[in-house]
């Protein structure tokens, strides 16, 4: 090989490494959260998700090559989702140099809603609160603010590139809100029925009233089913949302008591704009694509 082509592949291949090293090596719980520092960081961050795709946050248990890419990563942002209350004091102990930062914080947390008798009433379950923030498009702009300064701090030199993403992304959440309002303007039952019960934030931004079929993390028995057939019909409930990572069973077992529907829903999904349009739709009962 003539000398002057070796230098060439030599400057390539050390332009190349350069260029790798300044992207930021994120990892994240849930695939929202992907979408959230991709909107802000783009081409300067590697996004990872721990829960990928038909996962559920619950059972989830991450694999070996997972824990190995995690500990070269710059950036870890939990959320809270249930698997990291037993995998966070062993990531954190194993990893001392993993950048480990929480998206909720600052977030004033709900209690996680529970379905008992007619009523959905709030309580605390083993003092855990409601993970599920990201439901709630105003809160995520919470989130974008803490992406900003994380990246920020990671890669100053790219402070004006992250500054100008994060306000588009923050002006997107603000334009699906209003859509999202649109929605349910002058809808007068502002109750809906979910399997699990994941959106308690989305609930409580736009004074809606999820009613569980889960109680407390079981499907419900013979007589709280006879009572939420009885809500059902009572309200006017003619739709269900259950999330593709639980059984559907005893949610069409319900719908079909009172000439309901089962719309599978997924709060994990990564498109978040169109996902979160999508449940608004579905508890407006307008048109499901």
């Amino acid at each position: 090989m003539p000398y002057q082509i070796f230098l060439i592949l030599i400057l390539i291949l050390s332009c190349a490494q350069s260029n790798a090293s300044t992207v930021i090596k994120v990892f994240v719980s849930i695939l929202p959260q992907q979408y959230f520092f991709e909107q802000i960081g783009a081409d300067k961050v590697k996004v990872s998700v721990l829960v990928g795709p038909g996962q559920s946050p619950t059972t989830f248990d991450p694999t070996p090559r997972q824990m190995v890419k995690l500990a070269r990563a710059d950036l870890y942002q939990r959320i809270g989702v249930p698997f990291e209350r037993i995998w966070m004091p062993d990531i954190a102990r194993r990893m001392p140099d993993l950048n480990i930062v929480d998206a909720r914080e600052g977030i004033t947390l709900r209690a996680i809603d529970a379905q008992h008798g007619h009523n959905s009433t709030r309580i605390k379950t083993n003092d855990a609160k409601d993970p599920h923030i990201w439901t709630d498009p105003l809160l995520v702009k919470k989130i974008a603010d803490q992406i900003l300064q994380n990246l920020i701090e990671q890669a100053p030199e790219h402070r004006a590139t992250f500054t100008h993403n994060h306000r588009l992304f923050v002006q997107s959440m603000d334009n699906l809100d209003k859509r999202i309002r649109h929605l349910f303007s002058g809808m007068k039952n502002r109750r809906f029925m979910v399997f699990h019960p994941s959106w308690g934030y989305f609930a409580d931004r736009y004074h809606l009233q999820q009613i569980s079929v889960e109680q407390e993390g079981k499907s419900p028995g013979a007589k709280a089913l006879a009572e939420l057939i009885q809500t059902a019909k009572r309200s006017g409930i003619k739709t269900i949302l259950v999330q593709k990572q639980f059984s559907q069973r005893s949610a069409k077992i319900l719908a079909d008591s009172f000439d309901g529907r089962v719309v599978t829903v997924d709060p994990l999904a990564y498109d978040y704009p169109e996902n979160m349009l999508r449940v608004a739709q579905a508890i407006a009962g307008t048109a499901i694509k």
